[in-house]
């Protein structure tokens, strides 16, 4: 393939909003002994916003949480269901950010984050 030497901008472009204050980082670490996933949501500025989780078990919701930003927050897990590879097993994980009654955009359009946890 030869390629023709080009300056600026030669492939469609698009902009995407970002709200002021979004989700930059989540880190899971699950606690198996106390039956409790221990979860962090980091956002882009030190500004509290609220988290609301939803974990379910297929589309049952199994355990609705909520905290603040920027600190951990601890979901337990009732009768909690390990991954093997004889049983692999995936929790779902809804995470919003919301502040002041709004619902921020957090990915694709949608207001929350869908995860998989095992």
């Amino acid at each position: 393939i030869m390629y023709t030497p080009t300056t600026g901008i030669w492939q469609t472009v698009w902009l995407e909003p970002v709200p002021e204050t979004f989700i930059s980082k989540i880190k899971m670490v699950p606690d198996i002994d106390k039956s409790v996933l221990k979860l962090t949501v980091n956002t882009n500025n030190s500004e509290n916003g609220n988290i609301i989780v939803k974990v379910k078990d297929g589309e049952k919701i199994i355990v609705t949480k909520s905290g603040n930003a920027n600190n951990e927050i601890m979901i337990p897990i009732p009768h909690e269901k390990l991954w093997s590879p004889e049983h692999p097993f995936l929790y779902h994980l809804s995470i919003s950010l919301k502040n002041e009654n709004k619902t921020f955009i957090l990915f694709c359009f949608a207001n929350s984050i869908t995860l998989y946890c095992a």
